[in-house]
């Protein structure tokens, strides 16, 4: 995996300009975190025994069909689209 690559191409994505000296200190960074993540993808989770005795609740709503009106989009200059506003 080129981390470098993966930057510029995020970068492109998300449509911001990243100079080529940042380029190289944001996939050092990238680097650092994907190595963590595999350093905690090592823990032993089978091993943790769960508690028993602890009780969650996360109270659902009913899922309902709604109607919702499609507003079309209107492109605007190169890859910008307006969207409704949201609040």
């Amino acid at each position: 995996m080129n981390l470098k690559e993966e930057v510029k191409t995020i970068s492109e994505l998300a449509n911001i300009r990243i100079l080529e000296d940042e380029i190289e200190k944001l996939a050092d960074e990238f680097g650092e975190i994907l190595n963590y993540m595999d350093k905690i993808g090592t823990i032993p989770l089978h091993e943790v025994e769960t508690r028993k005795g602890a009780k969650h609740y996360a109270p659902l709503r009913k899922d309902e069909p709604q109607i919702h009106r499609r507003i079309p989009l209107k492109p605007l200059e190169g890859k910008l689209y307006r969207v409704p506003k949201v609040i």
